[in-house]
Parts: C-alpha cells; sequence; structure tokens
C-alpha cells in the first residue's frame, strides 16, 4: 500500500511560531492534486492572519507494508 503524506507550514505574521500540519492522502498524489490538498488544508485549519509557507509545504510517498503485502 502507498500513502502519500501532505505536509504544511502555516505561520501568522504577528511573530507567532509556525504551526504544522499533516494529513495522509491514500495512492499517489499528482503535482496538482497536492498543491490542491495543501491549500485545502491550510485554508481549513490556518488561523485569521495566517500565511502558508508553499516553499516549506510538500507531499511526500510513505510506502507501508501490511499483511496483505507479506508473501507467503
Amino acid at each position: 500500500m502507498i500513502l502519500t503524506e501532505i505536509f504544511i507550514v502555516v505561520c501568522v505574521t504577528t511573530g507567532t511560531p509556525c504551526v504544522n500540519y499533516v494529513d495522509v492522502a491514500q495512492g499517489v498524489l499528482s503535482m496538482s492534486a497536492c498543491e490542491n490538498a495543501i491549500q485545502r488544508i491550510a485554508r481549513d485549519y490556518a488561523a485569521a492572519g495566517a500565511v502558508l509557507r508553499r516553499e516549506r509545504s510538500s507531499c511526500s510517498l510513505m510506502p507501508v507494508s501490511n499483511q496483505n503485502d507479506l508473501a507467503s
């Protein structure tokens, strides 16, 4: 099974530290699907006055082994 980890960094411009958000999607996301997911998560979780740090946000593959992946 392959999962895509979506990592997002949102910072408030008033000096408050940045906040990291992580989400997981099944399968492999295309570049546009990754960008859409980053925008959606930032919109859903960011507080007023927060700015998405796109250069620090990313999608990466997470191969996960489960019982079905193991040979008998």
